[in-house]
């Protein structure tokens, strides 16, 4: 027992005895596993987006924002897809210069419009009486007005369609009214002269005004209008117009999106653009992959359909147009610069295709011009006027190949040989389009007489000629089919 007390207090005093100051601190260990998540925080203050009303494109064209491209814009045909009749009256309706310098006053949709004399009292009629009968009391919108054609709408809202005459279908009622053709065109060429006129719409139909997700802004349609009994969701309370809109024409915001956030916060909320997507959901008609024709010609606003189709297909829209500026009537615009009748004082008159052809097909342009030297008069064709012919009715032909739009096709094919006159476009005669250009076409709309008269005999001869000389692009003679 005394062993054993003597050997644990040697071993105490030896533990004590080695018990020193303590030295540094090591090296830290590695970190440990994460622990529990903590329970959630209470639930913050709701943010404040931006704002998604509409503000009207008056409000985008103040002086200190965008006021080069609204005074621009309002020299497009966008603004007057729908025109309310007071404006008319008020002589707000069109752009001054589009009433003196492109319709003249004679044919002008203008306060005088109705009166004897004046363009709607010459063609209009409504079973052989002036149309509408009380003139302007009997209208509340014209739709268009601007370029290829005017339809009015009535005061209940529908559109006026008037009625069929059975003892003489030739006598239906006009209602359409197609100002004259004998203004600028797209281009260098010029329409030929084709009178005023009117056209049937539509005869005998109810026909609603449904047309607003083009020709307006904001438009809310009214889905159920014939059985809701609710006149709430119609613009003005007007029974035939089958929606809402926040303004009338295409404005801004029809294209970039409801700009209230933007106007509130510029810096930090953008306006949308989607070139495509803004142009595409307007100049389409149905099937993207389908040109639909009429009577021998492409149907109107068919533009993008016609370009996925052509051989421009990787291009924007934008890439040669600029939104802004017009086209049609582009080339008066631009002789107007600084005149007396200049419409926009402020600003350079700019035309709406801002990029030439040549900027890309350059050796296009300098094979032609030496082709062209051996023609007379071929020198100063433009690359328009073959390659984008006016195989497009929006209201009037003036011709057998001449509508009264560019088409975008571009392509020219050499092979096809003139088809059926009533729908060249199509090498069966039906619709849908091919998505070409034939002679008939390409040659045709200035070489009239020739493409009536044997529409074969302008084949042959076009392919010689365009053979000639190395060919009409240097590209050597044109192959036969």
């Amino acid at each position: 027992m005394g062993r054993v007390f003597v050997i644990g207090l040697s071993c105490l005093f030896t533990l004590a005895s080695c018990t020193g100051d303590q030295g540094a601190q090591g090296p830290s260990g590695q970190d440990g596993a994460d622990g529990m998540d903590g329970a959630d925080g209470a639930d913050g203050i709701d943010g404040q987006g931006a704002e998604l009303g509409y503000v009207g494109s008056d409000t985008c064209g103040t002086a200190e924002c965008h006021a080069r491209q609204y005074a621009s814009w309002t020299n497009t045909g966008h603004p007057y897809k729908i025109v309310p009749k007071q404006a008319i009256l008020d002589g707000t309706g069109y752009p001054e210069w589009i009433r003196t310098q492109i319709h003249g006053e004679e044919f002008a949709v203008d306060a005088d419009f109705f009166d004897a004399g004046q363009g709607g009292a010459q063609v209009l009629s409504v079973n052989a009486n002036t149309f509408p009968n009380g003139g302007w009391d009997d209208v509340s919108y014209v739709i268009g007005g601007y370029g290829w054609k005017a339809r009015f709408i009535g005061v209940d809202g529908y559109i006026i369609t008037g009625s069929s005459n059975t003892a003489d279908p030739d006598d239906d009622d006009k209602v359409q009214y197609n100002p004259p053709l004998e203004v600028d065109a797209f281009g260098s060429a010029a329409y030929p002269d084709v009178a005023v006129s009117s056209s049937t719409y539509h005869t005998d139909e109810m026909k609603p005004y449904n047309c607003g997700s083009c020709h307006t802004t904001g438009w809310v349609p009214d889905t159920d209008a014939a059985t809701d009994n609710d006149l709430s969701d119609n613009q003005d309370g007007l029974e035939g117009i089958h929606g809402t809109w926040e303004e009338p024409g295409v404005g801004c915001e029809g294209c970039h999106g409801p700009g209230a956030g933007h106007a509130d916060n510029p810096y930090e909320v953008a306006t949308q653009w989607d070139a495509s997507a803004s142009c595409s959901s307007c100049h389409i008609r149905a099937d993207v992959y389908e040109i639909d024709t009429s009577g021998g010609f492409i149907r109107h606003h068919e533009q993008f359909e016609e370009v996925i189709q052509g051989k421009h297909a990787a291009l924007l829209c934008t890439g040669c147009h600029d939104a802004h500026e017009p086209v049609r009537y582009g080339d008066t615009y631009v002789a107007l610069d600084d005149t007396a009748d200049d419409p926009n004082p402020n600003f350079r008159n700019v035309h709406g295709v801002r990029v030439e052809c040549a900027s890309c097909h350059f050796n296009q342009e300098e094979s032609y011009a030496v082709w062209a030297a051996n023609y007379p008069g071929m020198g100063g064709v433009t690359c328009e006027q073959c390659h984008m012919p006016h195989a497009t009715k929006s209201a009037v032909k003036a011709g057998t190949f001449y509508g009264d739009t560019s088409t975008h096709l571009a392509g020219i094919n050499t092979w096809v040989d003139p088809v059926n006159p009533d729908n060249s476009l199509s090498t069966t005669g039906a619709s849908p389009a091919n998505p070409y250009i034939s002679l008939d076409w390409a040659c045709g709309s200035c070489h009239s007489d020739e493409a009536e008269a044997d529409p074969n005999t302008l084949y042959d001869w076009a392919l010689t000629a365009l053979s000639d000389n190395g060919g009409v692009h240097g590209n050597g003679p044109m192959l036969l089919p």
